[in-house]
């Protein structure tokens, strides 16, 4: 059983950064205060959002320029989380990398503080974190244990509390089209096209 803590690590890295995660600075101050000042370099031609690489003794993380506010927190806050998880564990980088990342953004004890202030609103959330709304419906099951799943055009992510989706992606979209009980939906502002689906605990 894989016993790995995302909320744990991103813990460590802002300790390591000196920054409280109840009053997080956000990945592009964390990532320079964990890699060195220097450490962020906005470079074109780059496939993705952000890549990172050893340049002499230190790291460089290079963003691509142009980038919305909260991709480029997303990218950042990914690649910090694959330099950490490299040093540590073998194997599931990738999608330890996007928990991790989620994690660093919204650290648990600034998201439950903005949770106590603005509650499940995901359009305040997101702006609170600079992430997307989608991340931040993510991120408060994540944090609060509570079911849900996002439902996207291609994809469904699930996350809190294990819940009876069903076996498969169609099995959840179909309950974006049905009226079962136990089941709040709310559309996305940010993204019309996306679903959340929270699960009653009771249910």
């Amino acid at each position: 059983m894989d016993t790995w803590d995302a909320e744990a690590d991103a813990i460590y890295l802002h300790t390591l950064a000196g920054i409280d995660p109840a009053e997080p600075a956000g990945p592009a101050e964390l990532a320079c205060a964990v890699l060195g000042a220097r450490t962020l370099e906005y470079a074109r031609g780059l496939r993705g959002g952000a890549a990172i690489g050893r340049v002499g003794d230190g790291w460089r993380l290079y963003v691509r320029p142009g980038l919305p506010p909260e991709v480029e927190s997303h990218a950042i806050g990914h690649e910090l989380a694959e330099w950490h998880l490299r040093r540590e564990y073998d194997g599931q980088i990738e999608a330890r990398a996007d928990r991790l990342g989620a994690a660093l953004v919204a650290p648990r004890p600034a998201l439950l503080a903005a949770l106590r202030a603005v509650g499940e609103d995901y359009a305040a959330l997101a702006r609170a974190f600079v992430v997307t709304q989608t991340s931040a419906a993510l991120r408060v099951a994540e944090v609060t244990g509570r079911p849900r799943a996002v439902v996207t055009r291609h994809w469904v992510f699930v996350r809190g509390a294990p819940w009876a989706w069903g076996q498969s992606a169609g099995d959840v979209r179909q309950l974006v089209r049905s009226r079962r009980p136990g089941l709040t939906r709310t559309r996305l502002r940010d993204r019309p096209e996306r679903v959340v689906l929270l699960a009653d605990d009771a249910a």
